[in-house]
């Protein structure tokens, strides 16, 4: 790659682990270098340019800008890698007061620049200022349900303010019986875990965004709130895990500009191994729902043999779902563990996610015990 005075270009590199290597580095070895450079987030979506602004393609993107030798055509991009994010800007002060309220307690500032505080309701107000300024991201645990003993009904989840609306989503045992991955890079190099959602760009309806960081974030006991202000208008996403019933919720209204279409993804982590394994979960669905199955002979299908999880919409809200491929510029499917969903034109879509991994025989059992407790637990 060749730089002309004043130009930048960011890169990035792709590597490959083998826990055994027998014999002495040798050339035999670049057919590792074949294998790396196959893998879709190592290749650009179109060829590049020899030196470009570093502003176009982010190191976040995953963009590599090269080409194995002898390649005559690049491999399509995954939209984690060639989708940029959706463009934020500020919310300005009466703007934070018609979505938070006029309370504002413990205000923390940083010269003319409000960074965070209380809302009326109890609700802790985060900007992006606050969020860029700081090492660690803002983040947090919510769990349904209300017992004071560990309940296996119950599902948790982990939300972080860059985008994530819900990871680590586990029903009862938080290690063994996970539903969706964890996001595992506080830094946004790594994007495609957890629940994510891209919306199409407000310049081109063939274009995609990703909802990354946002204007503000709002954090409450059992909910999370993010504001999107873009050139096109204003988008809030609710995520919910009420105490009852045992369901998380996710909520996405367009509060200002015009109607947009979404693509919801969730990156299934059924089988313990935190959705890494490129294994394609069994999936079923209909026009009010979408229901994810272990595959057969799996640790899971092993442990609940007949576990689900399911997401369940309005009728007529979802015009299509699908597994992996809808990530894809192709449109062709990896096999990859994913879950995606793509709404039609629309101002609002409500999204519930259940689980029915433990058995509800289990349940009822548990059930007992609990209300024997509640008589003997003093609260």
């Amino acid at each position: 790659m060749q730089l002309s005075r004043g130009e930048t270009v960011t890169t990035g590199f792709f590597g490959a682990y083998q826990p055994d290597h027998p014999a002495a580095t040798s050339g035999d070895d670049t057919a590792v270098v074949d294998q790396v450079l196959a893998q879709p987030e190592a290749q650009p979506a179109h060829p590049l340019p020899t030196a470009h602004s570093a502003s176009t393609y982010p190191l976040t993107t995953g963009y590599l800008p090269t080409r194995s030798p002898g390649a005559s055509h690049v491999a399509p991009s995954s939209l984690f890698s060639s989708a940029p994010a959706l463009e934020c800007r500020p919310l300005d002060d009466s703007q934070l007061v018609e979505l938070t309220g006029h309370g504002r307690r413990h205000a923390e500032w940083d010269g003319q620049t409000l960074l965070s505080y209380f809302a009326d309701d109890g609700s802790h107000v985060v900007t992006r200022a606050k969020q860029t300024a700081v090492l660690r991201p803002h983040g947090h645990l919510m769990r349904t349900g209300t017992a004071l003993v560990p309940d296996e009904g119950s599902l948790t989840t982990t939300a972080w303010m860059a985008g994530t609306f819900h990871s680590q989503v586990t029903q009862g045992h938080v290690s063994l019986n996970r539903l969706l991955s964890t996001r595992r890079s506080y830094l946004g190099l790594r994007q495609a875990q957890g629940l994510r959602v891209f919306v199409e760009s407000p310049e081109d309806s063939n274009e995609w965004t990703l909802l990354d960081e946002p204007s503000a974030w709002a954090v409450s006991l059992n909910s999370c709130r993010w504001w999107y202000a873009h050139e096109g208008g204003l988008l809030e996403v609710v995520s919910a895990a009420p105490a009852k019933p045992h369901e998380l919720g996710l909520a996405i209204r367009v509060l200002d500009g015009p109607p947009v279409r979404m693509l919801i993804c969730a990156n299934v982590a059924l089988d313990g191994d935190d959705g890494q394994d490129p294994e394609p979960p069994l999936l079923e669905h209909d026009e009010e729902g979408a229901t994810v199955r272990p595959l057969e002979g799996s640790l899971a299908a092993t442990r609940f043999p007949t576990g689900s999880f399911r997401f369940s919409w309005e009728r007529g809200s979802i015009e299509q779902v699908g597994r992996d491929e809808a990530l894809f510029l192709d449109g062709r499917s990896r096999e990859l563990p994913w879950v995606t969903m793509r709404t039609k034109l629309t101002r609002e879509v409500r999204l519930a996610l259940t689980a029915d991994l433990v058995p509800a025989a289990d349940l009822a059992t548990q059930d007992l015990i609990e209300q024997d407790l509640d008589g003997r637990i003093p609260i």
